[in-house]
């Protein structure tokens, strides 16, 4: 499974300046990476009103193997989740580590 071809024409100028300056091969797209964290738990939490590559989200998704989540905060812009629901953000962070660190149900 591979990103959409929009996000990769819009990283690709980034991408290659990068390795031009770094001296380093681009890295692996999310894609790519998402499969090996795998059976580690996963929770994707993106903005409904991003701008920061959150349409990629359901890409990221669909390439993660389980377990895995996804929470969508509709009202919220990029990084602007924990603003956006401060009280759930909090509760949905703390109630995933605490099923993935320690295995509480």
């Amino acid at each position: 499974m591979s990103e959409s071809p929009y996000a990769r024409r819009a990283t690709t100028p980034v991408l290659v300046a990068v390795a031009l300056l770094s001296g380093s091969p681009p890295p692996p797209s999310l894609t790519e990476l998402l499969p090996r964290i795998a059976p580690r738990p996963l929770l994707l939490v993106y903005a409904g009103h991003g701008g920061g590559g959150e349409e990629l989200t359901p890409d990221y998704l669909r390439a993660a193997l389980q377990p895995k989540a996804l929470w969508k905060i509709d009202e919220a812009y990029h990084v602007g989740g924990f603003e956006a629901r401060p009280k759930e953000y909090e509760s949905r962070v703390v109630r995933f580590f605490d099923r993935a660190l320690l295995g509480a149900g």
